[in-house]
C-alpha cells in the first residue's frame, strides 16, 4: 500500500508569505507551544487525499491525475489570511489560505474528486478549503492561537498554477517525507 494524495505546489512567492506568516504565528505563539513547524520543502495544497492505495491501482490514479490535468488550464490563485482548524481557540492545524474564491481551482477540485470517485477510490467528504499547513499541534486539545492570529501579516499574493501532482507519503524519522510520483501540466484551451 503507498499513502497517496494530489496537490499542488506554491510557487516561491506564495511559500516566502507562507514562511512569513509562520514565523510570526511563531513569535506570536511563543516558545513554549508544542507546535510542529512545516519545513519549506513539504508546503503543499491538497486537493484530494487518497490515504492507503494498492499498488496495483497507483498507475491508474497517476492517469487520472494526468487527464484532469490536460482538461484545465494554468490559472493563478491568491494565497493569504491565515487561520486555524478546527476553531482558533483549540487550533490542531494553522494554515494559510489558498485559492479560497478561485473558481478555477475550485472546479479543477470538483473534477478530480469526480473522477476519483467514480474509478472506486474513497475520498473525504467535507469541503474543500484550500490551504498550505503552517504547523500542526501536538496536543490533541489544541491551542488558542486566537491572538497569534489576529496579529498575523494579512497581505497576500497571486500564486501560478501550472500543474498538480501526485504524491506519496513516506513515513520517516523526522516525520513525513513526500515524494512526486507524477507532476502533470495543467493544459486545457487558452
Amino acid at each position: 500500500m503507498r499513502r497517496l494524495f494530489v496537490a499542488l505546489e506554491p510557487d516561491e512567492g506564495a511559500r516566502a508569505l507562507a514562511l512569513e506568516v509562520a514565523l510570526g504565528l511563531r513569535v506570536a505563539l511563543g516558545a513554549g507551544v508544542r507546535v510542529g513547524w512545516t519545513a519549506e520543502a513539504r508546503m503543499h495544497v491538497t486537493l484530494a487525499f487518497l490515504g492507503d492505495v494498492e499498488e496495483a491501482r497507483v498507475a491508474a490514479v497517476s492517469e487520472i491525475v494526468a487527464a484532469v490535468a490536460r482538461d484545465h488550464r494554468a490559472f493563478a490563485a491568491r494565497a493569504g489570511g491565515a487561520g486555524a482548524f478546527p476553531l482558533p481557540d483549540r487550533a490542531r492545524v494553522l494554515w494559510l489560505a489558498f485559492g479560497r474564491t478561485s473558481e478555477p481551482l475550485g472546479a479543477l477540485v470538483a473534477d478530480l474528486g469526480g473522477r476519483l470517485r467514480a474509478s472506486g477510490l474513497a475520498l473525504e467528504e467535507r469541503p474543500f478549503r484550500g490551504h498550505i499547513t503552517l504547523a500542526r499541534c501536538r496536543s490533541p486539545r489544541g491551542i488558542d492561537a486566537r491572538e497569534a492570529l489576529r496579529r498575523a501579516t494579512v497581505q497576500s499574493v497571486e500564486s501560478p498554477v501550472s500543474s498538480i501532482a501526485l504524491m506519496e507519503s513516506v513515513r520517516d524519522e523526522g516525520g513525513p517525507r513526500y515524494a512526486v510520483l507524477a507532476r502533470e501540466p495543467l493544459g486545457g484551451p487558452g
